[in-house]
């Protein structure tokens, strides 16, 4: 849900209130007006975030809008009002088509790979937060079922050592499931893979020059013209690294250092 997704979810059903500025006694110490003044400052970064999300909350609101369900709220721009009144034109508790829609599309949900883990699990909280006292809630432990069998292949391994936890809460989930997304982004890329291996790899795998010169043999000291030569300093091709120029420099900059 793209509310719970920009911090905005809270604001609008109410349970953020609005930020209020703090008020200074009259006959103040200067203790209390120093932290009269801290606290003004903090009032204005929260006031100016509050008011940043509830300008995001009312487009999110209106973009999941049907042509029919818009008009209740087309001259509404207060995100609260806005909930307040959508929420009382359509209640869930006697709606059961709509019930039964936003339970199907909770188990069509699937995490692709292209958001965060976190992202995920709140869209389908947010599911889960609309069907709330209905005869079709969803249970955290249904939940829970439903985001261990919603993952990418690459995950079930991770899965398999889940399945064998008793207990298993939300909030464990979500923990172990944000530490394997971390662990997958620190893995090497084949592209660094690739590189380390062209700078470092070559010897292992054999003679860079074998092949070229007079008969093509391996041992051939005279095929210094051979155009596979590469540099494993500066990775290009048509000298060794003992005429790269870029690490000759490198040198004498390191001995200037060390004088």
């Amino acid at each position: 849900m793209r509310l719970m997704a920009e911090s905005c979810w809270e604001l609008v059903i109410g349970e953020e209130e609005t930020p209020n500025p703090p008020v200074l006694a009259d006959g103040a110490s200067r203790a209390m007006e120093s932290a009269h003044t801290i606290a003004l400052k903090e009032f204005k970064a929260d006031a100016t975030d509050f008011a940043r999300r509830a300008g995001k909350a009312a487009p999110i609101i209106n973009s999941t809008l049907s042509p029919g369900v818009e008009f209740y709220v087309k001259d509404t721009i207060n995100p609260i009002d806005m909930w307040t009144i959508l929420r009382n034109k359509l209640t869930l508790v006697d709606n059961w088509g709509l019930q039964r829609t936003l339970k199907r599309d909770f188990y069509k949900m699937c995490y692709d790979g292209k958001e965060s883990i976190t992202t995920y699990i709140n869209y389908l909280r947010g599911f889960q937060q609309q069907l709330q006292g209905t005869n079709n809630e969803i249970s955290n432990d249904e939940l829970v079922n439903r985001i261990m069998t919603s993952l990418l292949a690459s995950w079930e391994q991770r899965i398999i050592t889940l399945d064998d936890k008793r207990d298993l809460t939300l909030d464990d989930l979500k923990r172990a499931l944000r530490s394997h997304q971390a662990k997958q982004a620190d893995v090497p890329t084949q592209a660094t893979k690739a590189l380390a291996v062209a700078r470092y790899g070559t010897r292992a795998r054999g003679n860079p020059h074998r092949g070229c010169g007079r008969g093509g043999r391996a041992n051939d000291r005279r095929s210094s013209g051979c155009s596979t030569k590469s540099c494993w300093y500066c990775l290009k091709a048509g000298h060794s690294q003992n005429d790269c120029f870029m690490r000759k420099k490198a040198e004498e900059a390191r001995r200037d250092r060390m004088k």
